[in-house]
């Protein structure tokens, strides 16, 4: 460490795969540094007066196949099972950058790595973590043709999943903006798996299988113009493939959704376009006016390209959706948002509407912001509501 400052530098922001990289690569490898040159021999050397090899491709020069098997290594740390945005993987630039330094190292440890890349690549797809307790938290993905890339999504089974045949409900789980499939299984977020571990331990006949999707910044619905329909995808590919997937009792009365922040704006337009698909849905400080705050009218655009963008925000507009619905009584709701979240405003007004409508709606309003210390005791609150 003391002779690897990039190293250290990922050591303070938890990046273990670049980190353990870093280290590794430079055994029997002199330190990097701020190159200088060395009057009496000439050699390009480091700061530490070591010299260093002269071998290097130039800036620019198409990366080997070993390049592009290292860079998956330090990507799989970033994204597990899918693309990483290139400002995340390169910010710090770091000694092993796709332009310079691959070849400072000896054959024998390139190979190593590349062998150590494939294995991460191979594991890059799907990942498990299992608990004291039995359950277990999976990551997955599934193949979006139209997009060409890969809907990740995380699955918890609990304790006793895979001792027997048993089938169980489900219930899908959405995340907020910036967020995605990993935030609600994570130690530092939402440490969903040791809530319902000791949840479903006390309450053993509600176990239930938990889907949390990568919903990216799309706010759960279908993108006005282009091929980025994820709603779309959600029913018709998505669902089918998880419960084709796990042992998931698929039909509506055992299916139910729940989410937070925009994942709460989520839950309720996926109630409210799809009362078929679920019975009940819990959205914790659901961003009801963020999520569908609708344009101004550009300049220059047609009566036509307006009348239809105007079409598109109604029908993301989960109150107005809501008054259309033809069952009222078709998902029961619940509304879960803190005295003090920005969000209170608009869910109060779906609770309103739902009232005047005769929709089964509960509101629930505990001592809160919009945070996480609020979303993880509303989880289990959750899980009562669905098992009533």
């Amino acid at each position: 460490r003391e002779r690897l400052p990039y190293a250290r530098a990922e050591a303070r922001t938890g990046s273990r795969a670049v980190a353990g990289v870093a280290a590794a690569v430079s055994v029997g490898t002199p330190p990097f540094g701020r190159e200088r040159r060395d009057g009496s021999s000439g050699q390009a050397t480091n700061g530490s007066g070591y010299r260093t090899p002269a071998r290097q491709r130039e800036p620019g020069a198409a990366p080997s196949p070993l390049d592009a098997a290292l860079v998956r290594a330090v990507q799989w740390r970033y994204s597990v099972g899918g693309p990483v945005p290139k400002n995340r993987v390169f910010r710090r630039r770091h000694p092993f950058h796709l332009e310079t330094k691959m070849f400072r190292y000896p054959t024998f440890l390139t190979a190593a790595f590349a062998a150590l890349a494939l294995a991460f690549a191979s594991t890059a797809a799907s990942y498990a973590q299992d608990a004291p307790s039995g359950s277990r938290i999976e990551a997955r993905a599934i193949h979006n043709d139209a997009l060409d890339a890969d809907m990740r999504y995380v699955v918890y089974t609990p304790a006793g999943y895979a001792d027997s045949d048993e089938s169980y409900p489900v219930l899908y789980l959405l995340h907020g903006y910036s967020d995605d499939e990993k935030t609600w299984s994570s130690d530092e977020k939402g440490r969903m798996q040791g809530i319902c571990d000791k949840y479903f331990e006390e309450h053993p006949d509600r176990k239930r299988i938990i889907v949390m999707p990568d919903g990216r910044v799309t706010w759960y619905r279908n993108a006005f113009e282009g091929p980025d329909q994820y709603e779309t995808f959600f029913f018709e590919n998505f669902i089918p493939a998880v419960e084709k997937e796990y042992r998931i009792k698929a039909d509506r009365e055992n299916r139910a959704i729940a989410g937070l922040s925009m994942g709460g704006y989520g839950t309720l337009l996926y109630a409210v376009h799809h009362p078929d698909v679920y019975s009940a849905a819990y959205a914790m400080s659901p961003a009801v006016m963020v999520g569908q705050q609708r344009q101004r009218r550009p300049d220059g655009i047609s009566d036509e390209k307006f009348a239809e963008m105007t079409k598109k925000a109604e029908n993301d507009d989960v109150i107005l959706q809501l008054e259309k619905l033809e069952d009222k009584s078709a998902v029961r709701f619940t509304i879960d948002c803190g005295d003090d979240d920005f969000c209170l405003d608009g869910a109060y007004r779906f609770f309103q509407t739902a009232k005047r409508l005769k929709v089964p709606c509960e509101l629930r309003v505990r001592d809160g912001v919009h945070s996480w210390d609020y979303w993880r005791v509303s989880l289990p609150l959750a899980l009562d509501f669905f098992s009533k």
